[in-house]
């Protein structure tokens, strides 16, 4: 129960040192899920099929200087998932600021 047929994942990173540029992106697809619940109070467990579902995420940053990188982060953009069978984390962003020593 729950268990997809097809999932599928990828990611892709991209950097640019002469600049201080980095990039990366990663994707996931699950396919439709069957559950088993008993919806109608019989005591028989009856078929549900949760849909499948795409979730993107994203992450930019760039060196300024002084081991200072700034970046940005975005997940789940495709605002994927459902209370009752894929409860995820709603799209999101996020920043902030690293220091390399």
């Amino acid at each position: 129960s729950g268990m997809p047929l097809h999932r599928a994942t990828a990611s892709v990173r991209y950097g640019l040192p002469s600049i201080g540029f980095e990039t990366m992106w990663r994707g996931a697809f699950v396919g439709s899920r069957p559950f088993y619940q008993d919806n109608d109070g019989d005591a028989v467990a009856e078929r549900v099929d949760a849909r499948g579902y795409a979730s993107v995420d994203a992450r930019l940053a760039q060196r300024v200087g002084y081991g200072f990188r700034t970046f940005v982060l975005a997940e789940n953009l495709l605002n994927a998932g459902d209370p009752a069978f894929a409860p995820l984390q709603p799209r999101t962003f996020s920043g902030g600021v690293t220091l390399d020593y």
